[in-house]
């Protein structure tokens, strides 16, 4: 399965967006463009500049590797479990420290929990 990177960089700055609890008007206005290139970027019908998506990144306090991140990796996943995935990564971009932490203590839990049990 190709991976088509307007659509994973449209879901990696809603999720930041999302995140940072910006509206994609509040967001157009800090970095400077308009509401419809945030939303076609989202959509994933076009593919903006570097230079926007830097603006981006800064305004939501993310790095601009944050939109790309995955890219590299292929894998077939489900839809349903695309977006468990982002919503799982947009939780984690909320926490402290203190909180990442003790989320990890937790999810290797979960990992080591066997599957199966009855």
């Amino acid at each position: 399965m190709a991976v088509d990177i307007k659509k994973h960089i449209g879901r990696r700055v809603r999720l930041a967006r999302d995140q940072a609890g910006l509206t994609q008007e509040k967001l157009a206005e800090k970095t400077g463009v308009t509401t419809a290139t945030i939303s076609n970027l989202e959509r994933g019908t076009v593919l903006t500049s570097v230079t926007t998506l830097e603006q981006i990144a800064s305004s939501l306090n993310v790095s601009l590797t944050f939109f790309v991140d995955g890219l590299g990796r292929p894998r077939k996943v489900s839809p349903e479990r695309m977006r468990a995935e982002d919503q799982f990564e947009a939780v984690i971009l909320g926490l402290s420290d203190a909180q990442l932490a003790l989320a990890t203590r937790l999810l290797k839990a979960v990992a080591d929990y066997p599957a199966t049990r009855k």
